[in-house]
């Protein structure tokens, strides 16, 4: 993050004022690089805090989230960037023959 100013293994939503976005009265950031995939079967319900539902606040927000997690994905797969702590694409193809099935 130094020698370029940013970094995209992460994501955080500001206001308009900067100041960080807060989920729950906790300011929150998008862990891209802890991503893995699941399907619709896996989400029970929205996420709720305190019984409100939480959400994004722009479908802008969704596309950038979106552009940097492609990106991540397409570094893995040329093995770029490495993630010993999962199987992301072991885990993906497993999911996928579940849904085949």
């Amino acid at each position: 993050m130094e020698k370029r100013g940013f970094c995209d293994g992460y994501h955080i939503i500001r206001n308009k004022d900067g100041s960080i976005y807060k989920i729950g009265g906790q300011e929150g950031v998008f862990l891209i690089l802890k991503m893995f995939p699941i399907t619709k079967k896996y989400l029970k319900e929205n996420y709720y805090f305190n019984t409100v539902p939480q959400r994004l606040v722009s479908e802008n927000h969704i596309k950038l989230i979106d552009k940097k997690c492609n990106k991540m994905i397409n570094l893995l797969k040329r093995g770029t960037l490495t993630r010993n702590d999962v199987d992301l694409f072991g885990l993906e193809q497993a999911l996928l023959e579940s849904l085949r099935i």
